[in-house]
């Protein structure tokens, strides 16, 4: 047995449902490891920032935003969706504000961050993920 596969049926043993198994046309497998809710919108916010903070035309304000985001993800401040929530209406209101556009790539960020947002959470909660009040 290889120490990859050692390692995989260590981590199914110790996260049942973190791992999971599929089977390509041809017999092929593909093994996906499900990352958590934290890592999914910490990865996000880290590559807005580091795609938007090297545009000269990018609103400090989002950049505040994404930097306060990456701040309250690693020292666990609130809830991930919650912080997901709130790092898109900051840039919906930045945008707003001040008329910058996001490139495409950085939109479909955003829309994974309310996807996040959503699925994820806010079920007890009045506030939805685009909901105003819910910022920084």
């Amino acid at each position: 047995m290889s120490f990859k596969a050692i390692l995989l049926l260590a981590y199914s043993l110790a996260f049942p449902g973190y791992i999971s198994v599929y089977y390509l046309r041809g017999g092929e497998k593909q093994i996906y490891m499900k990352k958590s809710v934290d890592e999914q919108v910490f990865e996000i916010i880290d590559e807005m920032y580091n795609s938007l903070s090297k545009k000269e035309d990018t609103d400090p304000e989002i950049i505040k935003t994404l930097m306060t985001a990456g701040i309250y993800l690693s020292e666990k401040k609130s809830a991930p969706q919650i912080i997901a929530s709130k790092t898109v209406n900051g840039i919906l209101l930045a945008n707003t504000v001040s008329k910058s556009k996001l490139d495409e790539t950085n939109w479909k960020r955003l829309k994974q961050l309310i996807m996040l947002a959503k699925t994820e959470g806010f079920q007890g909660s009045p506030l939805g993920p685009t909901d105003p009040r819910a910022q920084f």
